[in-house]
């Protein structure tokens, strides 16, 4: 006897489906959801946000709520979006924050100096997983001095003075560098911009990766210095979603804001990717778009 299949359509000819979040929730099982852009600004909560985990839990499915905050650790993440008014359980929350302490226990860096930009919460996401992290308490004297250590995590662009701070790590890791010692360089939340609400946007943690990175290639042309990005679009927190859920990617959805993290990271986990028109991407889309970066589905709003 044959089986009723579900068949869901997506995008045609390399143009999204323009669809409501109720055809979502009827063709998925699995929402993997961003927060800002999506969910919350830094200014408040997007409307329909808290009628749409509702309608998730009604219906009986699964949503992560997947994000590439490393500022703040998971537990405080639930109470941030609880006072915004969403109701969700810390262990649905797959922050980059929690991508810091899984790498540090991945990599076995326990008891490693480890350098951490970002806020005291991010720190505690790798000192949590036993990383030994140092401060850069003076970063006139540390800039000639240079730092030595094993480990480098950018999680956050606050917490700390930006310039004179990776103006230590680029000589550090440099003069480290000639002596033939290479630090782990891993950047947690390599999302370059975020919105601010109401139309403003600003810089964040992943622009300051790529200005390391460029300063460093500049200086050392010979060598490849690369950071290993933990959030999306890399597959870390797409994969541990589907394995806590027990669900097929096929079954699963991303809703996000951003093509370069989101919508690429969804697709090469097998994801169907949706992106909102809340956030960092403005419509219409751009045309000749990377086959990677054309989302499946469009939704104006939840």
């Amino acid at each position: 006897m044959r089986r009723n299949m579900r068949v869901i359509v997506t995008k045609s000819a390399g143009k999204p489906l323009i669809v409501q979040s109720s055809q979502l929730l009827s063709d998925f099982d699995l929402f993997l959801i961003d927060a800002y852009g999506v969910l919350i600004t830094s200014s408040g909560t997007l409307p329909g946000a808290s009628e749409f985990l509702q309608a998730i839990e009604a219906a009986g499915k699964q949503f992560f709520i997947v994000t590439n905050d490393a500022s703040r650790t998971p537990e405080t993440c639930a109470r941030v979006y609880r006072d915004r008014g969403l109701n969700v359980p810390v262990e649905r929350i797959l922050s980059a924050g929690l991508a810091i302490s899984l790498v540090v226990e991945r990599d076995r860096l326990q008891g490693a100096t480890t350098v951490v930009l970002g806020t005291s919460e991010t720190k505690k996401c790798a000192a949590r997983a036993g990383a030994n992290v140092i401060e850069i308490l003076d970063p006139a004297r540390d800039v000639r001095e240079a730092l030595d250590f094993e480990a480098l995590f950018i999680g956050d662009d606050s917490g700390f003075d930006v310039l004179p701070t990776l103006d230590v790590l680029l000589t550090s890791i440099h003069k480290m560098a000639k002596r033939g010692k290479f630090p782990k360089l891993y950047i947690a939340n390599p999302d370059l911009l975020y919105p601010r609400g109401n139309g403003a946007f600003a810089f964040t943690s992943g622009s300051l990766a790529k200005l390391l990175e460029i300063g460093l290639n500049d200086l050392a042309p010979d060598l490849k210095f690369e950071f290993e990005v933990l959030g999306k679009p890399a597959r870390l927190l797409y994969d541990l979603a589907l394995s806590k859920s027990g669900l097929a990617p096929s079954r699963a959805v991303m809703l996000g804001d951003q093509l370069h993290t989101d919508v690429v990271g969804a697709h090469a986990a097998g994801v169907k990717a949706a992106l909102t028109a809340t956030g960092i991407t403005q419509l219409p889309l751009p045309e000749n778009l990377r086959e990677d970066r054309i989302p499946d589905f469009i939704l104006h709003s939840l």
